[in-house]
């Protein structure tokens, strides 16, 4: 895993009576996540733990992968796929500005003004999924070698194993305001009072590509 950030800030002031700043954000993650082989039997995200191995072929032949082929047995499959390098890759890349501006507004008045904008882009790859309708297509017509799986070629293996990746991006844009007045003069601090608002703004994106 690496992970890193970078924070500026700078200010300045824009008029006797008022100041501004502006302070910038940026975090990036990058995790490699090491997987299992993958297995034709499971139950998540669909349950295949019902798949065998036929004894007939689509084609009306004998199933070579299936040693109960000749009794018309048909045979579970206990696999696992150690041609594909399964892997998860996760980036994670946040971007945030915040712009301030406060300042007097004369005769115990005073306001803040504050915005911020904020980018979250997520990537996810999921390596060495295996493809459902192919693998039952292959285990049907046999042209998977389940025996000796050295005699599975590139586009066999092309077809069978995928990389999903799913992407996702939201941008939340924020906005307030707020304008005080001193009331009174207490012992500690004026009392005051204030009217403010906010406005905030969501846009969420994702692509996925589905292997299954």
């Amino acid at each position: 895993q690496t992970r890193w950030a970078f924070t500026a800030r700078g200010s300045a002031r824009v008029a006797e009576t008022a100041e501004a700043y502006l302070m910038g954000t940026f975090y990036s993650s990058r995790v490699l996540a090491g997987g299992a082989p993958p297995i034709p039997r499971t139950n998540n995200p669909v349950r295949t733990r019902e798949l065998v191995l036929p004894a007939l072929l689509s084609n009306g032949q004998l199933n070579p992968n299936n040693p109960y082929a000749a009794d018309g047995l048909a045979a579970q499959i206990f696999y696992r796929f150690d041609e594909f390098d399964a892997y998860n890759r996760i980036t994670s890349d946040v971007i945030r500005a915040a712009p301030r501006i406060s300042g007097s507004l004369g005769e115990g008045r005073a306001y803040s003004l504050d915005a911020s904008l904020t980018s979250n882009k997520l990537e996810l790859l999921q390596a060495g999924v295996i493809h459902l309708p192919t693998l039952i297509e292959v285990i049907n017509d046999g042209t998977y070698n389940f025996r000796d799986p050295s005699q599975n070629d590139a586009a066999m293996l092309a077809r069978l194993g995928r990389d999903v990746p799913t992407d996702s991006k939201s941008n939340l844009y924020l906005a307030q305001g707020v304008v005080t007045k001193d009331l009174a003069e207490l012992a500690g601090r004026p009392l005051q009072f204030g009217v403010g608002g906010q406005f905030s703004f969501d846009t969420p994106q994702g692509t996925a590509g589905l292997a299954l």
